[in-house]
């Protein structure tokens, strides 16, 4: 049995640069990925071998794609900037949501 508490301190983020990792598959879709950190919860009295202090980390994952023409149903409409955002907009508010 461990008796040992864990101390964890929820750690602000104060900026956040969340890019797109982009790739063009044979069809012609072109995917955008990228990662989103929820939390940041340091661990009280654990570092790493140099000495960082360890966190716990809340991830989640945001995929878009858009497809050519010719792989969408027909009454879809073609991808924007603005829809490629509102849709990861969407995704990252249902990793906050878990």
């Amino acid at each position: 049995m461990n008796d040992k508490t864990t101390i964890i301190t929820p750690t602000k983020i104060v900026k956040a640069v969340e890019p797109w990792c982009e790739y063009t598959l044979s069809d012609g879709t072109v995917v955008r990925c990228r990662m989103t950190i929820a939390h940041f919860n340091r661990v009280e009295g654990s570092w790493g071998p140099d000495g960082s202090p360890e966190y716990q980390v809340g991830i989640g994952q945001q995929i878009v794609a858009d497809a050519p023409a010719a792989l969408r149903r027909p009454e879809a409409k073609p991808a924007t900037e603005a829809n490629i955002e509102a849709a990861a907009r969407l995704a990252a508010s249902r990793v906050a949501l878990k």
